[in-house]
């Protein structure tokens, strides 16, 4: 005799109807106020930072009870058990020899001169002599640039010279004393003459 089937129809009419239950629910809770869902958040962000907060109040006060936490206790001194340990006789500490007192001489002291000393005389560039001769050369050309000025005076030259190719470059003319600037075609020509030809 065979036995009678389930009825399938019944069973998916409800897995349906829970189904569709479930899904109710969650469309519900989606659906919350914002206002609602902003205040849960905020009790929920509340719970944390009081947890937070308590963990690290622990943590201060492990640190603090650990600082403050004397060390090992000192070993006091042995106290001797009989009278003969206490007369045991004490190491004395070394002592320092007292200061030898030299006898003073009642004499005077000979004053002794030191022989005078000539520090040696630097020798001079063997090209600075060669390049000075060749700049006094020029003279004549160098006294053409400040002719018809009121007061030529003198002027210092400062310049860079390149000892392969003997070009000078980087000029810098100064007057001395109390002189007075040359202009700058003055400065042009004598830059020209002291830099035409090479040395």
């Amino acid at each position: 005799m065979s036995r009678p089937r389930p009825d399938l129809t019944a069973q998916r009419a409800a897995l349906a109807s829970r189904q569709a239950e479930l899904r109710a629910r969650i469309a519900e809770r989606r659906s919350i106020d914002p206002k609602v869902a902003a205040q849960q958040a905020r009790e929920r962000r509340q719970r944390r930072r009081r947890l937070f907060m308590a963990i690290v109040v622990v943590v201060i006060l492990l640190l603090l009870r650990w600082c403050s936490g004397e060390g090992a206790p000192v070993p006091e001194p042995p106290v001797p058990d009989t009278v003969e340990e206490l007369a045991e006789p004490v190491e004395d500490a070394p002592t320092i020899p007292p200061p030898v007192s030299r006898p003073r001489s009642r004499g005077a002291v000979v004053r002794t001169d030191r022989p005078d000393f000539e520090p040696p005389r630097p020798s001079s560039l063997p090209w600075l002599v060669s390049f000075r001769m060749q700049v006094a050369a020029r003279s004549r050309r160098l006294s053409g640039c400040l002719q018809g000025s009121l007061e030529p005076g003198r002027l210092k030259w400062t310049t860079t010279v390149d000892p392969s190719t003997g070009r000078v470059s980087d000029h810098t003319l100064e007057p001395m004393l109390e002189g007075i600037d040359p202009s700058r075609e003055e400065t042009a020509c004598i830059t020209a003459a002291l830099s035409d030809p090479t040395y």
